[in-house]
């Protein structure tokens, strides 16, 4: 997968909008992959207080956007909240436009709030079988509009528009798909614990195949441990501020460590005021693997990623995996990587950037929760970049062959017959510049097709393969063949590719069976913006 846009931007910038924190990481690209260069994040004092977290959110954005070239900056947001939710759902195989109706109108059933002023996005994962019926899996993304709106309104403010928002489990799948690990075709469950809930997903190769809110995590945590404790000295109560430090310091104590820790609380006091929520959470993950189990009949589920910042507790991946039988590890991002951040960070550190980094791999794949407007109006800066790139290459061009003619000119003065000679060159030169400028203009107004193929080759695999195109001002005509058993539903699917893409008013001319070939030959018929 290739996250760089278009416009082959050299560094990508991977936000983590969270409840009480902001994540982002930078990375360019260099021979021979892409490079960390810097990974970091912003506590907010008051999380609570939406307008405090905005203007320190803003304040950071702008500290570590500095020194970087946003115009040659792709960026991409990683979101959460309590109406940002995936889903994996099965329907019955339609065209890509029904199919879009049937999952908003059916959108109520998949998530448990209002659907009223969301954002809906899904891609097709695959096809399978129930009961012997051919089924579409498709991973539904939602969000309310607010969210999104709310987020893109800070990025503005900082400059930014953002190329891809996306919801965390979504960005997580992405990462996971990249690991060498997916190819082993195991199943490993992904548990993202942040400050106010926690993420669960399971992947099964490169397939997910669960996504579940678990609406406990970091806080729950902090604020278990700001019970009444009864002490020698009698009763005490930690505040908010020395629970989150005593959590982070002490962690999950283990139950043969007997201490103080500081002057209020002993060391077995605080593994028995988290043991309740960390039993919720084992129990709440427990049930996920019950839901997924019973959904897809299967059993097995080989290992327990966690990531996030709530993954650092100490002691957690001891208490769940003895809670849940299975083997538990604290993963980051890069160690499957080719990504080299020697020098820069700790490993230690680096889990929990796991959102932000998904969100980077996310950029031009299917589900993407900006709302249309804002995607149409980064279309068209892009476009207008385009153009202003070549007028300017154009002007620049121009003005160097004056400076040329001035300078030639002062040089030969006394040299009329040469001079006369130069300025004929010199006229030939203005003559083939005006017809660059004027061809320039003309096409200004055409597509610009390196990108359309671009997009066309990231589309184009598997069963499909081209034969012809041919391009007629802003029509183009796609001729290919495919070989699946089932060619309609890869038709379909690659002609559901071709609009998300550039490519508008998609329909097919043709369609006929090769003779003597398994194969079939189509002929297509599309618009380029």
């Amino acid at each position: 997968m290739e996250p760089f846009g278009i416009l082959q931007k050299t560094s990508l910038i991977g936000l983590d909008f969270g409840t009480s924190s902001l994540k982002l990481v930078h990375l360019v690209k260099k021979e021979g992959g892409l490079v960390l260069v810097k990974a970091d994040l912003k506590e907010y004092s008051r999380p609570e207080d939406a307008a405090s977290r905005e203007a320190e959110c803003l304040s950071f954005l702008k500290e570590f956007l500095s020194g970087v070239n946003i115009r040659k900056t792709q960026f991409a947001g990683c979101i959460n909240s309590d109406r940002t939710a995936v889903r994996i759902v099965t329907v019955p195989p339609m065209p890509p436009q029904e199919l879009k109706e049937a999952i908003r109108i059916e959108a109520k059933n998949y998530f448990p709030f209002p659907m009223d002023e969301a954002l809906l996005e899904f891609e097709v994962l695959g096809e399978t079988f129930e009961d012997g019926i051919k089924k579409l899996r498709v991973v539904v993304a939602t969000s309310s509009r607010k969210t999104v709106e709310d987020i893109t309104a800070v990025l503005r403010k900082a400059g930014v528009k953002p190329a891809a928002v996306v919801p965390v489990p979504y960005g997580l799948y992405k990462l996971v798909q990249l690991s060498p690990k997916s190819k082993e075709e195991k199943t490993q469950c992904v548990v993202d614990v942040g400050y106010s809930s926690t993420e669960c997903l399971i992947v099964k190769g490169k397939n997910l195949m669960f996504s579940r809110k678990i609406p406990l995590a970091g806080q729950d945590f902090t604020k278990a441990l700001t019970g009444v404790l009864a002490t020698e000295q009698g009763r005490t109560q930690l505040s908010l501020a020395e629970a989150e430090r005593i959590k982070r310091e002490v962690g999950i104590p283990p139950e043969t460590e007997s201490r103080m820790v500081g002057d209020k609380i002993a060391s077995m006091q605080v593994l028995s005021m988290l043991r309740s929520p960390l039993e919720q959470l084992a129990a709440e993950i427990d049930r996920s693997f019950g839901y997924y189990r019973e959904q897809n009949n299967s059993h097995e589920i080989n290992t327990l990623v966690l990531s996030g910042r709530g993954a650092s507790l100490k002691g957690l991946p001891r208490f769940l995996s003895q809670e849940l039988g299975l083997e538990v590890e604290v993963d980051h991002p890069l160690r499957d990587l080719k990504i080299d951040a020697r020098g820069l960070v700790t490993e230690e550190g680096l889990h929990f950037f796991a959102p932000a980094f998904g969100a980077v791999m996310c950029a031009g794949e299917s589900i993407n929760l900006l709302p249309p407007e804002i995607r149409e109006e980064t279309k068209q800066t892009v476009k207008r970049a385009a153009l202003k790139s070549a007028v300017t290459g154009a002007v620049l061009t121009l003005v160097l062959i004056y400076v040329g003619m001035q300078l030639q000119l002062t040089n030969y003065k006394k040299r009329i017959e040469v001079a006369q000679l130069e300025l004929s060159s010199l006229q030939f030169e203005l003559e083939k510049a005006e017809e660059k400028s004027v061809a320039m203009r003309l096409i200004a107004g055409e597509p610009y097709w390196e990108d359309v193929f671009m997009d066309l080759s990231n589309i184009v695999g598997g069963p499909i393969a081209l034969t012809d195109w041919r391009m007629e001002g802003k029509k183009m005509t796609i001729r290919g063949t495919i070989t699946a058993q089932e060619k309609e539903g890869f038709l379909a699917v690659f002609i559901a590719n071709l609009e998300r893409a550039v490519f508008n008013n998609v329909k097919l001319v043709t369609a006929k069976e090769m003779r003597g070939k398994s194969a079939t030959e189509f002929e297509l018929e599309c618009w380029v913006d």
